[in-house]
């Protein structure tokens, strides 16, 4: 069995948005050129759909 690689990125709201939006703006960009987006698609559904954890946040001001 092979291993696969993974990357755990963590983001907050406004960078998952921002991160959505520049991959559909990829897709938007083929789409108008032609080619395929199937990798892109792909990429798409893994990042709006990705799963939310919520994590504790340590308060350093205390």
């Amino acid at each position: 069995m092979a291993k696969i690689e993974q990357r755990v990125v963590q983001l907050d709201d406004d960078e998952h948005d921002v991160v959505v939006r520049a991959v559909n703006d990829m897709r938007n960009d083929l789409i108008e050129q032609g080619q395929p987006t199937g990798v892109v698609d792909d990429t798409l559904l893994k990042v709006a759909c990705a799963p939310v954890k919520k994590v504790r946040v340590r308060d350093e001001a205390r």
